[in-house]
C-alpha cells in the first residue's frame, strides 16, 4: 500500500479497469484531504483516476475531472445517505471545491480549472 496524502492511497485512486493508472494532481489531493479531515470520518473512493477507455465505458465526459490530463483532478466518494452527502458537500465547499456532483450513492468532487466552475449537478 502506497500512502500519498493523509489516509489516501494510490491504490484507491487507481483506474478500476485494472490498467493501474493512478496519477493524481497533488494540489487536488491536498484539498481533498483537507475536506475529508473536516468531516471527521473516513471516505471511500468509488472512482478516482480513469484511463480514456474506462472513462468512455463509464459514460464519462470527454473532459472528465477523472482523466489524467495531465493528472486526475476528480473523485467519486461513497455517500449512501443524506447526512453523509451533506457533510461531504459542506466540507468540500469549505475546502474550495467548485465542481460538485450528487449521485444517489456518491458525491463527485472535481477541481479541473478548464471545466465549468461554481457548479453542482445531479446524476
Amino acid at each position: 500500500m502506497t500512502w500519498i496524502v493523509g489516509r489516501f492511497t494510490s491504490e484507491e485512486f487507481a483506474c478500476k479497469c485494472g490498467c493501474g493508472l493512478d496519477k493524481v494532481d497533488p494540489p487536488f489531493l491536498w484539498k481533498l484531504n483537507l475536506a475529508r479531515e473536516s468531516t471527521g470520518f473516513g471516505w471511500v473512493v468509488v472512482s478516482g483516476c480513469r484511463c480514456e477507455q474506462h472513462n468512455q465505458d463509464e459514460g464519462g465526459e470527454v473532459n472528465s475531472d477523472h482523466l489524467c490530463k495531465p493528472a486526475c483532478e476528480g473523485v467519486d466518494i461513497k455517500a449512501n445517505n443524506a447526512w453523509v452527502r451533506d457533510q461531504i458537500l459542506n466540507s468540500a465547499q469549505d475546502a474550495g471545491f467548485r465542481r460538485r456532483g450528487i449521485g444517489k450513492t456518491f458525491i463527485h468532487l472535481g477541481d479541473r480549472s478548464t471545466n465549468p466552475q461554481g457548479v453542482v449537478w445531479l446524476y
